[in-house]
């Protein structure tokens, strides 16, 4: 389930197999509110697959405005998976439908007003970089310019390790790499320009050798960035399954990064958190 909202706009999305006979017929389905969520109007189905498409991956929302985003991806072509970007100003009545047909996989779309930034992550080449999609003038300006390669700094660029925020001008993206020490993945962070479409050089977030995991999340304002993530921790005779989550902090204009801070034990397996950000407070 996934829950956004802008003012009174409230959207609510979810993947149900509720075919009676064609049990992996997954759908995405959406619920609507527009007075702060107080009422509902009947839920309604975004996608309508036949069972021939039955894996919808990632579900992905986001609203601004009163446009409504989703993304997802499904594998109807041979396994491929084919991303789709849809958009609605209509409260869900009809919608644009952007199309990669590829083995692009897991796309998640960001967006602060006119500023659009989509994700995907490239199954059918090795190394599998991450591509984006992003526009300037909204929902209309996705699927208009080529996509652009995004990570790829080292030797892998993982299926589910990527996240991202829109703040104003900038898009902040963070992904996973095995760039250093095969295996042992580390997380790095992009900053993206919409006014030119140039991506900074990728810096590396985490400060030790960690297997940084694929739940990554990253928050911002004009000034600062946050990033928390967690990783198997291998320091000393930790289990490797014990998660320890950290973060750490980058101001923008300089470039600094703050120190790198351990929020859990060595001795815990964490895992499932949240952060949050609201002008310059922080909740985590």
């Amino acid at each position: 389930l996934h829950l956004e909202n802008d003012g009174d706009l409230w959207v609510a999305t979810w993947v149900d197999e509720r075919d009676p006979v064609n049990t992996f017929d997954d759908d995405i389905f959406m619920a609507v509110s527009t007075d702060g969520g107080k009422t509902w109007a009947a839920e309604q189905r975004v996608t309508n697959y036949a069972v021939s498409v039955f894996d919808i991956d990632d579900n992905w929302l986001e609203v601004s405005g009163n446009t409504i985003y989703v993304s997802y991806d499904e594998d109807s072509t041979s396994g491929a998976g084919t991303s789709h970007r849809l958009s609605s100003t209509d409260f869900g009545a009809t919608w644009t439908d952007v199309t990669d047909i590829g083995d692009l996989e897991n796309p998640r779309v960001f967006v602060d007003g006119s500023n659009v930034l989509v994700l995907m992550y490239d199954g059918a080449s090795s190394p599998n970089p991450i591509w984006a999609d992003f526009s300037t003038t909204g929902a209309a300006g996705l699927g208009v310019n080529p996509l652009t390669q995004v990570s790829n700094v080292g030797s892998d660029g993982d299926f589910d390790g990527y996240y991202a925020t829109v703040v104003g001008g900038t898009g902040h993206i963070t992904f996973m790499d095995d760039i250093n020490l095969a295996f042992d993945d580390d997380l790095w962070y992009v900053s993206l320009d919409f006014a030119t479409g140039a991506y900074s050089a990728p810096v590396q977030v985490n400060t030790s050798v960690h297997d940084v995991d694929t739940r990554m999340q990253i928050v911002a304002n004009a000034t600062t960035v946050h990033f928390m993530w967690y990783a198997d921790d291998n320091i000393g005779a930790v289990s490797a399954s014990d998660d320890v989550v950290f973060t750490r902090t980058l101001d923008i204009a300089t470039g600094t990064f703050g120190a790198e801070l351990m929020l859990t034990s060595l001795l815990d397996d964490s895992d499932f958190y949240q952060i949050g950000m609201d002008g310059n407070n922080v909740c985590m």
